[in-house]
């Protein structure tokens, strides 16, 4: 099991070890001046590449970096220079006198009308999303009491929202704490899928997935350094090919949710499933690889434009709730759950087509039907085929004796689910689950047995209930690996709920016959 707090005391303090490395390394940066605007405050959907043009006394275009919120000019000798910014169709022309070594420059575009419609929009939006947020995290708020650990990335998504507004588009003390929260988010997310997900293939398979993780974490440590420190920057653009080179395409393609749902996709590829199960597999693969590729998207746009922030944060919020609601038991509000986040992110692009042309409606439905056939999809991964069920119920309505339900039962698993060992049992008197399971408190709808409840050495399994018997049988799995896989939780789900009545039946019949014995 992956203590969480020592990895993440872990990383931040290799993070803060690089860092002052980082910062020893360039102390001897030559000049540079680095040049921000408010101009984000205009136009909220502005690219900054586009936007800053400097040039010297004798009108020469000085090449500029794009870097965080404006514009880096690395070696720059000290003097006067105009600073254009464009403003849609205009532009405003500002002179600028580098008189210091390393300069910050903070231009502040005077023809701002009042407030923006636009970064009011932007603001209400966020709120909105915390809300929701809140929301679901109510509506399932039984898995983090169960799961404390989960607590941390809940807190850490909430932040990550609060500090992804207009602010963070123009104050670069608010991008960096954006970012800080970005990268916390998805090293937790990291280590616990890494926690969740069983590596069974290979060792030369387990050391991809972490050189992978070995990759991004330095990739990070990285990023974060130069974000926080333009001597940085410049030391890492200027003195190493190792920046331009490697790092960029490492960062771009690399990146936490591009990692964390490429490591669920291998894995899903990599699981073997019967016959019954593969369509749930297929569907929850196809919605692995959709948020693949909007991930991958998403990274054309890093700190190039503004809206990446919004862009980065659905990316986050999705892959979150993907990952904590996949691993709930009673899904049968699942769905509407995530109906609901795919309208958001429609709502989102109608945010991002705001104050567009016409053509922008008919994106809006395009969008709108990819997110129905998005939301059954991943409605498929929550089902299961219910024809196999329809006939076993009237096959097992036969079946008189506790014997012959045990057997056909296990017949009836080992045809779904490949095991190594199985105990099917049906259990007659009140206590006799303690002989097989631990004594605890089992939530009446939180059927799924794992592991560390079983004493005996099984991979997983589910109690039968019904009515107010919560313990009516017992069925135990043990695998080739440590614990069941999605699949095969959810084929014993819809098992459960099927079977639960008939077993209910041959228990009080095996009690009629007990005790007419008795009577006689």
């Amino acid at each position: 099991m992956i203590n969480f707090k020592k990895i993440m005391f872990l990383i931040i303090g290799v993070f803060i070890l690089f860092h002052f490395t980082f910062m020893y390394l360039a102390r001897d940066v030559q000049e540079y001046m680095f040049v921000s605007t408010n101009l984000s405050k205009v136009d909220p959907f502005n690219e900054k590449s586009k936007s800053l043009e400097l040039f010297n006394m004798e009108k020469n275009k000085v090449k500029g970096i794009n870097y965080i919120n404006g514009n880096m000019y690395p070696n720059l000798k000290k003097g006067s220079y105009y600073l254009k910014v464009k403003l849609g169709k205009g532009e405003e022309t500002f002179l600028i006198k580098k008189d210091q070594k390393y300069f910050n420059e903070k231009i502040k575009v005077k023809n701002i009308m009042g407030i923006n419609k636009k970064i009011i929009f932007i603001n209400i939006f966020t709120g909105i999303i915390f809300l929701y947020n809140g929301f679901i995290f109510y509506f399932y708020r039984d898995i983090f009491n169960k799961n404390k650990e989960l607590l941390l990335p809940l807190l850490l998504l909430l932040f990550k929202i609060i500090f992804t507004n207009s602010a963070t588009f123009t104050e670069r003390c608010m991008m960096e704490i954006n970012l800080t929260f970005s990268i916390l988010l998805n090293f937790y997310l990291i280590f616990y899928v890494l926690n969740i997900v069983k590596i069974n293939r290979s060792k030369k398979f387990k050391k991809i997935i972490y050189t992978l993780v070995a990759i991004y974490i330095l990739n990070s440590i990285i990023f974060f350094s130069i974000s926080c420190s333009n001597n940085i920057f410049i030391y890492f653009y200027e003195k190493t090919t190792f920046y331009k080179s490697i790092f960029l395409v490492l960062y771009k393609w690399i990146d936490g949710p591009v990692l964390i749902l490429s490591i669920l996709l291998i894995q899903s590829l990599n699981e073997k499933v019967k016959k019954n199960l593969k369509k749930i597999k297929k569907r929850k693969q196809i919605v692995i690889l959709s948020l693949l590729i909007f991930s991958l998207i998403i990274q054309n746009y890093a700190y190039n434009h503004q809206v990446y922030f919004y862009l980065n944060l659905f990316e986050e919020m999705f892959l979150f709730w993907f990952i904590i609601l996949t691993e709930v038991e009673n899904s049968k509000n699942i769905q509407n759950i995530f109906l609901r986040v795919s309208l958001l992110l429609i709502f989102s692009f109608v945010f991002l087509l705001y104050t567009k042309d016409i053509l922008s409606i008919l994106i809006f439905w395009g969008i709108f039907i990819i997110m129905n056939i998005y939301t059954y999809l991943f409605e498929g991964i929550l089902s299961i085929e219910k024809k196999s069920f329809e006939s076993l119920i009237n096959r097992f309505y036969l079946i008189e004796t506790k014997e012959d339900f045990e057997e056909q039962l296990s017949k009836e698993i080992e045809k779904n689910i490949d095991v190594k060992r199985l105990k099917v049992k049906l259990l007659i008197k009140k206590d006799e689950y303690k002989t097989l399971i631990k004594e605890k408190i089992y939530l009446e709808d939180k059927i799924i047995i794992k592991k560390d409840d079983i004493l005996g050495d099984y991979s997983g399994g589910i109690r039968l209930s019904y009515n107010k018997n919560r313990f009516l049988g017992l069925i135990l799995i043990k695998n080739n690996r440590d614990s069941l896989i999605y699949e095969e939780e959810k084929y014993l789900l819809e098992l459960a709920k099927t079977i639960s009545v008939i077993a209910s039946k041959i228990r009080m019949n095996y009690l009629q016959k007990e005790l007419d014995k008795c009577i006689k």
